[in-house]
């Protein structure tokens, strides 16, 4: 529910001030492709045993299109792995999670500073999404084997970002920020419902016009 009222607080700052803050994009393509490396943490909830934190790290590439001066639409593919270690009988085993990411995010951005003479603008970046992940191998290390499991299933969440884009030149920016995501369907294989909860991650972005 919280995202929700993220969402509206989004769309509706952006038609309070579309009309004040013309966009550095106005006269850039409508098409880019951006790469984003992240890293963070999460923690993962399996039934039949207590939750488990852990580290996140990953990727997307993602095409943007320019809805209007204010919003734009970005999807594409990523791989995001979970690891964690927990406590098994008195043994320590060490679990990876590897999914394949489809993102959806719908995204919107102020301006902070401008300047005209360097052709340079930083936008403040708010955006809110959907996401799908595929489940595609988990491996579980003990002291003496090594399970691997790949009969993984799909399941969907809602993210939010928050972060801060340098534009440093028509067809060229590069952002920081921050991205949440939380499942609100589960996984099942091997008769088990798997989920990740409270995903917080560091991020970098490489955004390229087309």
């Amino acid at each position: 529910m919280k995202y929700y009222y993220l969402l509206l607080f989004v769309i509706a700052s952006g038609i309070v001030f579309g009309q004040r803050q013309p966009s550095f994009y106005e006269k850039s393509n409508n098409l880019e492709l951006t790469i984003v490396p992240k890293m963070g943490f999460a923690t993962f909830k399996e039934s039949g045993n207590v939750p488990l934190n852990g580290f996140v790290n990953g990727g997307d590439v993602l095409l943007s299109f320019k809805m209007n001066r204010k919003f734009n639409l970005s999807t594409g593919l990523g791989f995001l792995e979970f690891d964690g270690n927990k406590t098994i009988e008195g043994n320590t085993t060490s679990l990876k999670n590897s999914y394949l990411h489809i993102p959806l995010h719908l995204k919107t951005d102020f301006v902070i500073t401008k300047d005209d003479t360097q052709n340079r603008t930083t936008f403040l970046e708010l955006g809110v999404g959907l996401y799908s992940n595929y489940l595609f191998k988990q491996e579980m290390v003990t002291v003496d084997n090594v399970f691997v499991d790949k009969n993984g299933n799909w399941n969907f969440g809602i993210s939010g970002h928050l972060g801060i884009k340098f534009i440093l030149a028509e067809d060229f920016n590069l952002g920081i920020g921050f991205e949440t995501e939380s499942d609100f369907t589960k996984i099942n294989s091997n008769n088990k419902e798997m989920e990740n909860q409270n995903m917080i991650c560091s991020l970098l972005s490489l955004g390229i016009g087309l």
